[in-house]
Formats: structure tokens, C-alpha cells, sequence
């Protein structure tokens, strides 16, 4: 289901009707919704993220603070509750998980761009 945190209200509320989420794996708010891998679709995973970046060279140490600002916010029920409500799954494996996410999506991307020649209309 891309675009889970717009869609997923209607979805839930029962205005739409999902057919597939586009991440690796179903969503704990929706057990019963499947992936587009489970349905046999040739389908990259292509769930959505958010996360936070900083300026390359930021120091360690405040790397880590933030981190652990950020795994405190995502803690709170109110919060993670929120972000599930929204069909997210809240994650917080730090900003190596992140970066190793970031290049692999990249990597993946980038053949999908590359096979299909997709270019920008200017």
C-alpha cells in the first residue's frame, strides 16, 4: 500500500479498500493486508521511511546524542501508537542502520532507474 500514511485512515475506517503493502513485510496495524512479494508481484521493496539527517562530518558524539533523543521519542506509547496509526512502524537502529538503508535503497533504485532508462521530463 504506498503512500501508507496518507491511505491508511480511509483504509482502516473502511473508505478504501487495500490491496498490497509495497515493504518487505505486512503491517502490524493491517496482519490481514499482504505484501505485493506474498501475491507473486515481481515487486522491489519499495516501503516508505523517514528519518533524520545531518550535515556529513557532524561529530560522533553528537551523532549519538541525538540518537538517543530520538530512541526516547519513539519509546513513548503516545508517539509509537501515533506512527502505527499512520500505518509506520516506528524504528530506531541508529545511523548506521539508517546509512546501510540508505545505500541499499540507492543501489536499488539506481537499477531499476538505469534498467528502464527513466529520465526527468525538464
Amino acid at each position: 500500500m504506498a503512500g501508507a500514511t496518507q491511505s491508511m485512515p480511509y483504509v482502516t475506517q473502511g473508505q478504501m479498500r487495500g490491496i498490497a503493502v509495497s515493504g518487505a513485510h505486512r503491517l502490524a496495524s493491517l496482519p490481514a493486508l499482504p505484501t505485493f512479494a506474498e501475491l507473486g508481484w515481481p515487486h522491489p521493496n519499495a516501503g516508505t521511511w523517514q528519518g533524520v539527517l545531518v550535515q556529513g562530518g557532524t561529530p560522533p558524539a553528537v551523532v549519538a546524542k541525538l540518537e538517543d533523543a530520538l530512541r526516547q521519542v519513539m519509546q513513548d506509547s503516545a508517539v509509537r501508537d501515533r506512527v502505527a496509526q499512520l500505518g509506520g512502524e516506528p524504528r530506531t537502529e541508529g545511523a548506521q542502520a539508517f546509512r546501510d538503508q540508505l545505500r541499499a535503497d540507492t543501489a536499488s533504485l539506481g537499477q531499476v532507474i538505469r534498467e528502464h532508462r527513466i529520465t526527468l521530463d525538464q
